[in-house]
């Protein structure tokens, strides 16, 4: 039965956003998203206490961010809807994208060194509805290369990752990639471990979901 869950809320994301894009209003259609992952979360996820707003580390401030997922046992601080919480007080950070550039996950990915830089076990992570460039750019940045012989991902060996700083990815992008004379789609789950682990079939709220379930036993 979870199987059957976890389709329906890929399912779900996926139509909401497709939903929001109806409705040209740029100011808002970031925060519709944002609210709905809020929401799934909220409701999926027990004792989660999830915020909007700053994070500040020791390097300074790290600006905007879309969830902040506050340690349990630390001071709420929110005040009119927003929280400016230290990143030693995070529990985790998960940025959600519309259409996410390369560049963008490039940022997020030296955002997030500087949060473990005060605080290692902080968690960050992204949701990408589409992705503004190529999945094998973006997976070969994280040691992943594909292999037309077997048309699949493989990790390199050596691997010698660009992003070293970013726990999970969950991309719902079902537009279809060419690589030579092969096709597969730009969807993916991908998560920190020893090493970086790929998930190519879905149901990917699977993944995402426990991911932030871990994260509530702490935060």
């Amino acid at each position: 039965m979870s199987e059957y869950l976890y389709s329906y809320l890929d399912d779900l994301l996926r139509l909401q956003s497709e939903a929001a894009d109806r409705h040209n209003h740029m100011g808002v259609l970031g925060a519709v998203r944002e609210n709905f992952v809020v929401q799934i979360l909220s409701e999926r996820v027990d004792q989660i206490k999830i915020h909007t707003g700053e994070v500040t580390c020791k390097a300074g401030d790290l600006g905007q961010h879309d969830i902040i997922i506050r340690q349990i046992g630390t001071v709420n601080t929110e005040l009119g809807g927003q929280i400016r919480l230290s990143a030693t007080d995070c529990a985790g950070i998960i940025e959600i994208k519309s259409n996410a550039k390369g560049s963008e996950i490039t940022a997020f990915d030296e955002k997030a060194a500087l949060v473990k830089s005060d605080n290692p076990e902080a968690v960050c992570g992204m949701v990408c509805y589409k992705l503004n460039c190529r999945k094998d750019t973006i997976l070969k940045r994280f040691g992943f290369f594909y292999d037309e012989d077997i048309e699949g991902f493989v990790i390199g060996n050596p691997t010698s990752p660009t992003y070293n700083n970013l726990d999970f990815i969950l991309c719902l992008d079902e537009e279809l990639e060419t690589k030579g004379d092969n096709e597969y789609g730009k969807s993916f789950f991908l998560k920190k471990g020893q090493g970086y682990e790929l998930f190519i079939q879905p149901p990917y709220m699977k993944y995402f979901l426990m991911e932030v379930n871990s994260l509530a036993r702490v935060g």
